[in-house]
């Protein structure tokens, strides 16, 4: 099309082409410059009026956005993206729309915006017709395929088809809503604290947290605060695939001051505990008691790595690597070993063959192990007594015992046992009563 082709009967978004050798490229079109949909596509344009060129969007405008429909100068009809919702006004000859773009491909959706001055109005945007103002709460809201989105009068709620109350959302984040009797969802978007919005564009897997339907941030397999993987199985229908879909492994994840899974030794993190879904930072509560011990990293992602978390009744514990070796010869005392696959053993005494218990076992024996191995940064130079239940260590609470005995092995044994380590070397231990700790008080015979 030649320039005065364009002039006398194209239209505002027909582009101008420049011809060589077979060779066109893109010359200039007569919007403005903005960012514009044309049919479901989306473009940018750029330039001078007069001179713009427009090329499809890179995917730097994915996601929900307002786009301002409108009657050009030309009287051509254009769909303009309009970021700032402060310039609104509803009611006009202007007329607004949502829609959710990705990857240069727009579909129309249902929302709800704030606009006007200081983002005070609200707007009610259906996908069949235009954004109007909302001033009252908005008892109808906008059904999706699992529940309803609507606007209480000063905030939004999401209720699930069924459910006895709704679920008030937040701006910043994006929520994800199942209702399982028909395995339909709803993807709502609420990133932008102006625009909350039923999501089109969904990727094939969402990770969220279970206790307040919030989408994660990446998509790691029970990765530090994301319980529940959700396989989607036809977007356009909004189902899930039910038995690809599933709840994390119930146990202690450790979580990164970065959201991310630890993957090696010794690393700091805070504990979650997760129990059919409901996952929370351990805080002392019913339930969410602190663990005093070493207990098995769930995560899926980093347990082949570090199988274990060791704690010392805080909510900051650390990761724990196995030490090479089918036995402790070559390990210090607190160090994990694996004689065999998936069996692991502690090492209650160091830099020997017989030294380890095994984790993976219940055993009905107590033992006595220094609070370094707990916490390595503790300086009382005390101990604590600890049991072995066949999934975790952790600290005797129970113990009524004042004084404890203990052989080079660290066992407890009692008076009737008290031959098979009276006769080589044996260890005396006092209990302080209120914190359950130990004081090495006595041996014999002596050491040194």
């Amino acid at each position: 099309m030649s320039r005065i082709d364009n002039f006398c009967s194209g239209s505002s978004f027909d582009s101008l082409y420049n011809c060589e050798g077979g060779l066109c490229k893109l010359k200039e079109s007569y919007v403005e410059a903005g960012t514009y949909i044309v049919g479901t596509d989306l473009y940018v344009c750029t330039g001078e009026t007069g001179s713009v060129v427009c090329t499809k969007d890179d995917g730097s405008n994915n996601g929900i956005n307002v786009f301002k429909k409108y009657t050009d100068d030309n009287g051509d009809t254009l769909v303009q993206l309009t970021a700032n919702l402060t310039t609104v006004s509803l009611g006009g000859a202007d007329k607004y729309q949502i829609f959710d773009c990705k990857s240069a491909m727009c579909t129309r959706t249902s929302g709800y915006i704030k606009y006007g001055s200081d983002n005070s109005s609200t707007g009610k945007c259906a996908s069949d017709t235009d954004c109007a103002d909302q001033a009252a709460a908005d008892a109808t809201g906008f059904t999706g395929n699992a529940g309803t989105l609507t606007f209480t009068g000063s905030g939004f709620t999401y209720t699930v088809t069924g459910a006895t109350g709704p679920s008030t959302l937040t701006s910043g984040n994006d929520y994800f809503f199942v209702y399982d009797t028909n395995s339909k969802y709803d993807y709502l978007s609420f990133k932008n604290a102006n625009i909350v919005a039923i999501a089109k564009n969904v990727g094939t897997e969402v990770y969220i947290t279970s206790s307040t339907n919030v989408v994660g941030n990446d998509a790691e397999n029970c990765n530090s605060n994301t319980y529940y993987k959700y396989v989607i199985a036809d977007a356009d229908a909004g189902t899930i695939n039910k038995t690809s879909s599933a709840q994390c492994p119930n146990g202690y994840y450790l979580k990164a001051t970065d959201d991310s899974a630890l993957a090696n030794a010794a690393e700091a993190g805070t504990i979650y505990k997760c129990v059919d879904q409901s996952c929370k930072a351990l805080d002392g509560s019913t339930g969410y008691e602190f663990v005093y011990g070493i207990v098995p990293n769930a995560d899926a992602i980093n347990k082949a790595t570090v199988p274990y978390i060791v704690c010392a009744g805080t909510t900051t514990c650390k990761t724990v690597a196995v030490t090479a070796g089918s036995d402790c010869s070559s390990a210090t005392q607190g160090q994990i070993i694996s004689p065999s696959g998936g069996v692991y053993a502690l090492c209650v005494v160091g830099s020997s063959a017989t030294g380890g218990v095994t984790i993976t076992t219940s055993n009905e024996s107590n033992y006595i192990l220094p609070m370094t191995v707990f916490n390595s940064a503790d300086t009382s130079g005390k101990y604590v007594m600890v049991s072995f239940d066949g999934t975790n260590v952790t600290k005797d609470v129970s113990n009524t015992n004042k004084y404890n005995y203990t052989g080079a092995d660290n066992k407890i044994y009692s008076k009737k046992d008290n031959s098979r380590i009276c006769a080589e070397k044996v260890y005396e231990y006092t209990k302080d009563e209120a914190q359950f700790e130990y004081t090495l008080t006595d041996e014999k015979p002596k050491s040194g």
